[in-house]
């Protein structure tokens, strides 16, 4: 949905067809992501939102999670 959405939006914006070609290797990017991890999207999502978690000198790593 986001790939669709993404190369929509890029469409609109341009008027120009040759933007549909985005989608493609987004879509593949997505699919490849998602059958290594199907958390992929979670995960990524967190990384980009959370950048300095303050649990990090107790766990010694990026723990989004308390516990």
């Amino acid at each position: 949905m986001l790939t669709t959405f993404i190369t929509v939006m890029g469409f609109m914006l341009s008027n120009s067809a040759q933007v549909l070609v985005i989608y493609i290797p987004f879509h593949i990017i997505g699919w490849i992501g998602c059958k290594l991890d199907p958390n992929f999207f979670r995960v990524l999502m967190k990384k980009t939102i959370c950048h300095a978690v303050p649990n990090k000198s107790l766990w010694g790593c990026q723990s989004y999670e308390p516990f």
